[in-house]
């Protein structure tokens, strides 16, 4: 071919005429996969951290629940003391209402 066609066809915008733009637009498709496999692995990463803090939340709710449960129950019985006018100083009796206070807060 001469220099004349050969320029010609250099500065064309068709890619199958034109090597620069052959080359540019194989970087771009190669890029766009290399984007979407960073994107796909940052996903998973992200979803597996989310579901390992929502694993570790629901451990430490229930043991925040376990270690607060003796307390609330002891708040519990104390109130409804006041409020019916009786005592919970029977020990029997307020093993019975710190057992129905449990047996609630497990429900919960």
């Amino acid at each position: 071919m001469s220099n004349v066609v050969l320029a010609q066809l250099g500065g064309s915008n068709d890619p199958i005429f034109n090597p620069v733009a052959l080359v540019r637009d194989e970087a771009r498709v190669e890029g766009n996969q290399v984007l979407a496999e960073v994107r796909a692995q940052a996903k998973a990463q992200a979803d597996q951290l989310v579901m390992e803090t929502r694993a570790d939340l629901e451990i430490q709710r229930a043991q925040v629940r376990q270690e607060l449960s003796p307390e609330v129950s002891r708040i519990a019985v104390e109130l409804a003391s006041r409020v019916l006018g009786e005592s919970a100083a029977d020990v029997e009796t307020d093993a019975r209402r710190r057992g129905t206070v449990d047996r609630f807060m497990a429900e919960q």
